[in-house]
């Protein structure tokens, strides 16, 4: 397979990018380069040279030092600290923000579980419904960091 001329590499990118949203919103998982490779017939070297692109533009995030997807924002490719429930699925989250996002991506209501992390793990719960949130009475979710940094160390944050 001859991989996508230079004019060609944002078309390219965008087939790899709505072949991972479909592996993820069918399956329910963040795919791997070769099974997306298949599913779009064309090399396992183009797909990775693709994933590698695609972070650049914080599209997803990769394992350090692999083409293994870690985010495929706002999904989570497995167990996280944010747990959602929505479209009959569940679903992670690497953090608050991108948990609440997941309902959103899915068109659909859904409820966030998280502990507190000031270190006494209460468990909490967020319920998005349309554009309604419901939480306990004092849940507050804070961020370390202002938005502006968290691509400085998108994996911390």
């Amino acid at each position: 397979m001859a991989g996508p001329a230079l004019t060609d590499t944002a078309d390219f990118d965008r087939e790899v990018r709505v072949a991972i949203a479909e592996c993820v919103t069918e399956r329910g998982v963040v795919p791997a380069s070769s099974e997306v490779a298949v599913r779009i017939a064309a090399s396992e070297s183009d797909v990775s040279d693709a994933f590698g692109r695609l972070a650049a533009a914080r599209v997803m995030i990769l394992r350090p030092g692999t083409t293994d997807i870690l985010s495929f924002n706002p999904f989570a490719a497995g167990p996280t600290d944010f747990t959602v429930r929505s479209a009959g699925r569940e679903w992670w989250g690497l953090c608050a923000w991108d948990a609440f996002g997941i309902p959103a991506a899915l068109g659909s209501d859904g409820v966030v579980q998280g502990a507190c992390a000031d270190g006494c793990g209460v468990p909490l719960e967020v319920r998005l419904a349309g554009d309604a949130v419901g939480a306990l009475d004092g849940v507050v979710i804070g961020f370390a960091l202002p938005a502006r940094e968290w691509w400085k160390d998108i994996i911390f944050t």
